[in-house]
């Protein structure tokens, strides 16, 4: 095998003329197998095309003989096994009255395939129930009536080229078919899968195995640009824990030296940007965060997942609901998931006043509803509202502090897309949301 593997040209062109050549052998000595089982005795093909060329050869010959030689020659070829007989023309045209002409069939097939030899000039050819018949006119008084085996639907003629273009074109394309899987669509498809499975947090390498050295190429591109985004998210996690202590520590003394004013109206106003600050950053580090893509994925029952957040939810005294089965499995990273559901609870509790959580398995996807009974979204804001920092309704006002900084829903989104899910927020008739997280099993 190592030596077969040797042999293989190392670019796409050179493996590309190889299965040019190695098509061109095979089709030739397929073709020459197939030559011998036309010209047996299997397919009744080599018998027809023998007693049409005979004719085609007496045909003349007995036109320049007279009515005597002629009835000689029948009889001596009668002795080879054809079966010829001198007719005059209203026997020939009775003859002809029984039998039947060819079909429509045949005469296409000869049309687009004409036979190397032909009959006279006035010949013609007619099918028996178990033979077939050919009047040959050999002059005013006689007709030369041959009668031989049965005709084939389709005669050498037809099957000598077509067969070499269908083998040709069939050897081709399985040959090109297998290349192409072993050289592009294989690897292709494992890298493509490995790199969906992939969100940069992962030592290991993309391997595409053997392939076309192209495709080598782009693994080792994509193995490159991999260890590149490690090293990104390390420089990330290393700066935002760096940030969120150097943020923290005066933040910290600025709350200490707010609470020894005199002034409660001011301290309280003070504390609550100060708790606002705090608020943002620990949802900025919250979606900056790459837990979802660093978490392992698990076994896990969804449906008692869901029911702990309903149960969370209702100890507060919050109307929320799970509607869905008692348990239902599948892969997922669970801390992460139980966060994405928890925000898009929390964001329905926040502007609605009752939640329904609904469990369901629909086309081979596991499919989580949060409904609420809010205002909803305006459908051309639902994509947008995904983005970072983005809020559908700004607040400004001193009461409204407390409804996010519009990262929610991004939180939702990297975490659904961490488990090659989708997130897509629909409108709940009579009003209100439906946030769908739509997830592989």
């Amino acid at each position: 095998m190592s030596v077969f593997r040797r042999m293989i040209p190392r670019s796409v062109s050179g493996q590309i003329a190889a299965i040019i050549l190695l098509s061109v052998v095979l089709v030739v000595a397929l073709g020459r197998v197939g030559g011998i089982v036309r010209h047996s005795q299997f397919l009744g093909v080599y018998a027809f095309e023998s007693f049409f060329e005979q004719i085609a050869a007496i045909g003349p010959l007995m036109g320049k003989l007279s009515a005597a030689q002629q009835d000689d020659l029948a009889s001596l070829m009668a002795a080879s096994d054809l079966d010829l007989a001198i007719v005059d023309p209203a026997e020939a045209e009775r003859l002809a009255k029984d039998a039947n002409a060819p079909n429509w069939i045949i005469q296409a097939v000869e049309m687009l395939f004409p036979p190397d030899d032909e009959l006279p000039a006035g010949s013609r050819l007619f099918s028996l129930p178990a033979a077939t018949l050919i009047l040959v006119p050999l002059d005013e008084t006689s007709v030369l009536a041959a009668y031989g085996p049965a005709r084939p639907l389709v005669s050498n003629d037809v099957l000598g080229p077509l067969s070499y273009y269908v083998l040709a074109f069939a050897t081709l394309l399985v040959l090109f078919g297998r290349y192409s899987r072993w050289a592009f669509l294989g690897p292709l498809a494992r890298i493509s899968d490995e790199v969906k499975r992939s969100n940069g947090t992962e030592e290991g390498r993309l391997a595409s195995g053997q392939g076309a050295p192209e495709v080598l190429a782009l693994t080792e591109a994509l193995n490159q640009m991999r260890t590149r985004v490690r090293g990104l998210l390390d420089t990330r996690a290393r700066m935002l824990r760096g940030v969120s202590h150097d943020l923290r520590t005066p933040l910290t003394r600025l709350r200490q030296r707010i609470e020894r004013l005199d002034d409660d109206q001011e301290q309280r106003k003070m504390l609550a940007d100060v708790e606002q600050i705090d608020r943002l950053i620990d949802e900025t580090l919250d979606y900056l965060r790459a837990d979802a893509a660093g978490e392992e994925a698990e076994r896990v029952d969804v449906a008692s997942l869901l029911q702990t957040i309903q149960a969370d939810f209702a100890d507060l005294g919050s109307d929320i609901r799970y509607d869905g089965p008692d348990h239902l499995a599948a892969m997922i990273r669970p801390s992460a998931m139980l966060r994405a559901i928890t925000n898009l609870c929390g964001n329905g509790l926040k502007f609605g006043s009752r939640v329904i959580i609904v469990l369901s398995r629909v086309e081979g996807m596991l499919r989580i509803d949060v409904v609420d009974d809010g205002p909803g979204i305006p459908r051309e804001l639902r994509d947008r509202v995904m983005e970072p920092f983005f809020k559908a309704v700004p607040t400004r006002t001193d009461r409204d502090r407390k409804d996010g900084f519009g990262l929610g829903l991004s939180i939702v989104s990297e975490i659904v897309a961490a488990h090659r899910g989708r997130l897509t927020l629909l409108e709940n008739r009579p009003c209100g949301l439906i946030a769908r997280v739509e997830l592989p099993e």
